[in-house]
Order: C-alpha cells, then structure tokens, then sequence
C-alpha cells in the first residue's frame, strides 16, 4: 500500500515592496530548507524582520526588529519603511522616503499535497510629513497578486489593496483588518492549523539570534512537552536504553539482511 504523504505548508515566494532599503524585490524560496548569506549590512536581518511582522501579525517591531544582527538593537518600524539611512548632524535622521507612499509585504504558502496557494500580508500607507503610520493585515486564496501588489509603479494603498480584494475574491477567500489580535487568531488557528499563539512567537524569536539561552528542562517542558512534570534524568535513562536496544539489535537486523539477500 502507498503510504500518504504528509501535508503541510510551505513558504515559496516573499514579495517586498518600500521595505528599508529594497524598493521592489519577490524572493522565491525552496521547498526544504533556505540559507541567507551575506556580508554584514547585506539584508539578512531585514528580510526576516518583514517576516516576523507578518507571521507575529504584530507591528511594534519591540524585542524581535533585528536582534538576527544584534541583541541590544533598537531598531523601529518607521526606520525600516522610511529607510533610514544614516542620522546626520544634530542627531537628525536621513531616510530614503521622503514622500507619502505605502510598504507591502507579502509571504505565499503552498500546500504540499494539493498545490493549492494561499498569501499573507500586510500594507502600510506612510505620512512623511508627520510620521504617522496606517495599517492593515490581510490574506487571500492563491499566488501573489499579477504585478506584486503594485499600480501605476508604485506599491498600492491600504485602500486600493482593500477595493482589489473586495472585487476578485469572494467572502471566503479573503480577509482584511486594521485589528493586529483578529488577523492572529485566524493566522494560528486557520492558516496555520492551529499554532499555539503565545507560544509559537516566543519560540520563534528565540530561534532568530541561534542563542540557546535558556535550560534544556525548561526548553522542553516550555515547547515540546505539554506535561510540565517532567525529569530530565528520566528522560536520559529512557533514551540511553532505546539506544542500548537498538545497540543491541543491530548485529541481528545484519545477519537478516544478509541471509535474506
């Protein structure tokens, strides 16, 4: 009997639009695993911050905004959509966007089994002016839209976004709102199938920096076991003797695989 194959989801594309100081770029991901390299100041940091405002649907930027790069930064998200360059004399900051304009940022998924495509997103409009900052989370069924979320060579509004969903997808396949904790909910408990929503951003921030800052035992009963009373020496019993046995079996399951070639 063919066995069934496991369905689950993937990242495949991530579509960047006025974010710090990419202007216009869609990264297309492998299925397995993805590395980004690069020199320090090259983008890595940046293109997981983008990530973790969509999948914590959180805008604060506060203790996650590139701690990739390092732990004590204090990075803002007015810095990452105006493109803060450099702070100039008198402590004054230089930024790449001087104008109004909007920031989309993007992540498609697939489904391993059915190829069916699903995307998550948010848009921000920006008032240069006063620095004021507009949101709206959203997520709709298929790819990433023809164009990449642009019109007219410049990334769409909050409302053009908003007016393009309403017109091309039903009720069911799609959702829009300016409610950070609305779009969670239905993140973890819908797109994702059920993600622990305060555990899954806690364990994804500690995963960013690869620091291990934390003891084994409460790694595991915080993440892995539900059970919290729990032994570590248990535990390391248990797996020393499923090693032993498999020691132990080892020379057997080689005498079987000879006689039955």
């Amino acid at each position: 009997m063919e066995q069934q194959k496991q369905a689950y989801k993937i990242f495949t594309r991530i579509c960047l639009n006025n974010w710090h100081y990419i202007d216009r770029k869609v990264l297309s991901l492998n299925s397995s695993i993805n590395f980004f390299t690069g020199h320090s100041g090259s983008g890595k940091s940046t293109v997981i911050d983008a990530m973790q405002i969509v999948l914590y649907a959180n805008t604060d930027g506060r203790g996650f905004f590139n701690k990739a790069a390092a732990e004590d930064s204090d990075r803002n998200l007015m810095e990452y959509l105006r493109g803060m360059m450099n702070i100039g004399e008198n402590n004054q900051a230089e930024y790449k966007r001087n104008r109004n304009f909007s920031t989309t940022i993007v992540l498609e998924l697939e489904q391993t089994v059915t190829g069916e495509k699903e995307c998550i997103g948010v848009v921000f409009d920006v008032e240069t002016a006063t620095n004021e900052i507009s949101r709206m989370f959203f997520w709709h069924k298929g790819g990433l839209l023809e164009g990449d979320y642009r019109r007219d060579g410049r990334a769409m509004t909050i409302a053009e976004v908003r007016d393009y969903l309403q017109q091309n997808f039903a009720k069911a396949e799609k959702l829009y709102t300016a409610n950070n904790e609305r779009f969670r909910r239905n993140l973890y408990d819908v797109y994702f199938g059920g993600l622990d929503m305060e555990k899954f951003p806690r364990l994804f921030k500690r995963a960013i920096p690869f620091k291990m800052n934390i003891r084994l035992e409460e790694f595991v009963k915080e993440y892995i076991c539900m059970e919290q009373d729990i032994h570590m020496e248990d535990m390391q019993k248990a797996w020393c003797s499923t090693a032993e046995c498999a020691a132990r079996l080892r020379p057997l399951w080689k005498r079987l695989a000879n006689w039955s070639g």
